[in-house]
């Protein structure tokens, strides 16, 4: 027969709190971290316009794609800058272009730290909701398996919101038509670069 003496199962009652609450502890902080590194994102967003979407142009004779960033649009054509550092524009003529695919600069990456947070949210909360489990040889505390699961969640958020964050696009279709680049000439210069 083992004898447990009250100081002792005082004492593992102590360990076990202090054990949870440095648990609780860290999950804080990952959170904080993780909408701290969203406003960061989101800030970086509002302070320039310049450069802030990426431009894909796909034309009508199947040659390559023209990438960069959207300059100006013309009555007869659309000037596009490229994504490289010499900073040389290509033209492309209205009655060549299929479609123009937009995407705001950073995207992807605010689709991962929006991914990682509700990954990591949504398993912090499925293990709390669990409860404690009965003492044994292996048992977890409510909070450190919401901290284990909310790890182990975050890896699918991430990848998820990475996959959403790329996917979201506007997508103009032209098909070398000019009364269509018409109809969207307002919506494109939303998108030009601004000096």
């Amino acid at each position: 027969m083992e004898i447990i003496y009250l100081s002792d199962a005082l004492h593992n009652q102590k360990f076990k709190k202090v054990e949870m609450n440095a648990v609780v502890r860290v999950s804080i902080l990952i959170m904080v971290f993780m909408v701290g590194s969203f406003f960061n994102l989101h800030a970086q967003d509002k302070d320039s316009k310049k450069g802030r979407y990426k431009v894909w142009v796909t034309k009508m004779d199947k040659s390559s794609k023209t990438k960069g960033y959207l300059l100006e649009t013309k009555d007869n054509y659309i000037s596009i800058m490229n994504y490289s550092s010499d900073g040389g524009s290509e033209q492309v003529d209205i009655g060549n272009i299929k479609k123009i695919k937009i995407r705001k600069k950073g995207k992807p990456l605010k689709g991962i730290v929006y991914g990682m947070f509700i990954g990591f949210s949504t398993g912090m909360l499925l293990g709390i909701a669990s409860g404690d489990d009965n003492s044994g040889n292996f048992s977890l505390s409510a909070a450190d398996k919401g901290f284990i699961i909310g790890t182990l969640f975050t890896i699918p958020g991430a990848i998820v919101g990475a996959i959403v964050g790329h996917r979201m696009n506007v997508k103009i279709p032209i098909k070398g038509n000019k009364d269509s680049y018409n109809a969207q000439r307002e919506k494109l210069r939303k998108y030009q670069m601004s000096f």
